[in-house]
C-alpha cells in the first residue's frame, strides 16, 4: 500500500509492530476470557439511520442536499463522551506522526454498546438515542415497557418523528403508549423534562431538535444517566477510567468478575493510572504505556 514501501520488515517500525502483535497473542493464549461482558449503557442506532462513522453524506449519496450530512449524523459526535480519543471519521495517516491519531481510546465509563432499535433493551439500565430514528406504531410500547421495568430512557423529540425525509421537518402524531410515557400534551411542550413511570424514568428534550442541536445539555444528560447506571457496579468490580485506559469487565454465571485494562498510549510512552473499585474499596493501578493487564 502507498507509503508503506518505505518500511521493510526489519525496519524499526515493522519490528515494534510485530512485537506488539506477539505480546497480544501471548496475552490471549495465557489469559482465557470467560463470562459475559458487563455493559450497563447502550446508544441506539435508529430505524433507517444512515450514520456510517464517517463525515460523509447519508447513504454516501453525494451531490443532493437532501442527503447531506445533517444534525442526525452530527449527533453521533456525542459518543466522544464515552470514547474521548476516537476520531469518528476516516483515519489514514501517511506519514503517521507520533501523536494521538484517533484509532485508540480510553473508556472513562467502561464500554458502551451501539444497539439497533430492534435489539434487546433488557440487558441495559440506560438507553440513549442519538441520530436518526423513524418512529412507527409499536415503538412507544417498547419504550414504555423498558421504562416501567426500571430503565432510564434519554431521547429528543426528533426521535419520535415519523418522517422519511432526510434533513426535512419532523412529523409527529401521538399514540396511547407515548401519551402514557410523556403525557398527553407532549407535542406542545418545550424544554427538557423528566417523567417517572413504573420503576424507571424518561428524560425528554421536547424542543423540535436532535441532540446535536443542544449538544452541551444533551451530553450533560448523557453523563448524568451513565454515572447513575454504573454506580451499582462499584459494589462488585468496576473502574473509573480515563482517556488513555480502555477497560472492560466480564462476569461468569457464579458472579465472579474479571477486569481487563489496556493503556492505549503509544505516542509518548506515558504511564497512566486507573482507579479500580472492588466491593466498594478503591485502589490505584498504574499501567505502563501499551500495557495490557488482567485485574
Amino acid at each position: 500500500e502507498k507509503g508503506y514501501v518505505d518500511y521493510d520488515r526489519f525496519s524499526h517500525n515493522s519490528l515494534i509492530h510485530r512485537e506488539a502483535h506477539q505480546k497480544f497473542r501471548h496475552f490471549m493464549e495465557t489469559h482465557v476470557r470467560r463470562g459475559k461482558i458487563v455493559v450497563p449503557v447502550a446508544c441506539i442506532q435508529g430505524r433507517y439511520d444512515s450514520w456510517n462513522a464517517r463525515k460523509a453524506p447519508a447513504w454516501y449519496k453525494s451531490g443532493d442536499p437532501q442527503w447531506a450530512r445533517g444534525k442526525a449524523e452530527e449527533s453521533f459526535e456525542l459518543l466522544k463522551l464515552f470514547y474521548p480519543r476516537s476520531v469518528i471519521d476516516w483515519i489514514y495517516r501517511c506519514p503517521c506522526e507520533v501523536k494521538p491519531q484517533g484509532w485508540y481510546t480510553g473508556t472513562p465509563y467502561g464500554p458502551v454498546d451501539l444497539l439497533p432499535f430492534e435489539g434487546d433493551w433488557n440487558n441495559y439500565r440506560v438507553i440513549i438515542f442519538l441520530g436518526w430514528h423513524t418512529y412507527i406504531e409499536g415503538d412507544g410500547a417498547k419504550m414504555l415497557d423498558f421504562v416501567k421495568n426500571g430503565g432510564t430512557l434519554l431521547l429528543a423529540k426528533r426521535h419520535l418523528s415519523r418522517s422519511l425525509i432526510h434533513n426535512g421537518e419532523g412529523v409527529y402524531a401521538s399514540d396511547e403508549a407515548l401519551d402514557e410515557l410523556l403525557g398527553s400534551n407532549w407535542m406542545e411542550k418545550t424544554g427538557t423534562f423528566t417523567v417517572k413511570s413504573g420503576k424507571g424514568e424518561v428524560i425528554f428534550f421536547a424542543d423540535d431538535c436532535y441532540p446535536a442541536d443542544v449538544a452541551e445539555k444533551y451530553s450533560a444528560a448523557m453523563k448524568d444517566v451513565t454515572e447513575k447506571a454504573i454506580a451499582p457496579e462499584y459494589g462488585k468490580l468496576w473502574a473509573k477510567g480515563n482517556d488513555d485506559i480502555n477497560f472492560a469487565v466480564y462476569e461468569t454465571a457464579d458472579g465472579k468478575r474479571t477486569m481487563y485494562a489496556l493503556n492505549v498510549n503509544w505516542w509518548d510512552h506515558q504511564d497512566s493510572t486507573i482507579e479500580v473499585i472492588e466491593n466498594g474499596e478503591t485502589r490505584s493501578v498504574v499501567l505502563k504505556a501499551s500495557e495490557l493487564v488482567e485485574l
